[in-house]
């Protein structure tokens, strides 16, 4: 990075042509720049294309899928709604890829109505009010890996819809 704006590359500009993002509200100054708008579509395009199937997670998990689709009506899971068929982000699973983080269900239900991105960031990134044995900030999904209360990573998770 340089100034601190991250370059778009130009497949990355195409992309957001495509996606329908006007990149003629950008001065061409900034173009080249990674605006919040531009980050967020390029974050979410990287969910979407990662994101797991219902028949995938349900083998990555050893589960029916049903199983998986109950979790997801129940919001114990969350989805993103492609058309009529659902994806799953990957930051639910666990660093092995094989199984759930532990407790999702307790924090899951709490990410109902927020965009992907934002669940996405919030769960992935460190977060100021949980900290690891060196006290330093962690993500709340490594505080779940790890073996942290899920009860504080539930109440940090109601503060995502401001309480609501």
């Amino acid at each position: 990075m340089q100034g601190g704006c991250a370059r778009l590359a130009e497949d990355e500009l195409r992309f957001l042509c495509v996606s329908g993002v006007d990149l003629a509200e950008f001065s061409p100054r900034d173009r080249g720049a990674a605006s919040p708008l531009a980050l967020t579509a390029a974050d979410h395009a990287v969910l979407a294309a990662t994101a797991l199937t219902v028949p995938e997670l349900a083998s990555r998990l050893g589960v029916d899928q049903s199983r998986v689709r109950q979790q997801l009506a129940r919001h114990t899971l969350y989805g993103i709604e492609d058309g009529k068929a659902w994806r799953i982000p990957l930051f639910q699973l666990d660093d092995v890829g094989q199984a759930l983080v532990p407790d999702l269900h307790r924090v899951a239900p709490h990410w109902i109505g927020v965009h992907p991105v934002e669940v996405a960031r919030w769960f992935t990134l460190p977060h100021v009010d949980l900290e690891d044995a060196d006290e330093r900030p962690i993500s709340p999904r490594d505080w779940l890996l790890t073996g942290g209360d899920p009860g504080v990573v539930a109440t940090l998770a109601e503060e995502l819809h401001g309480g609501a």
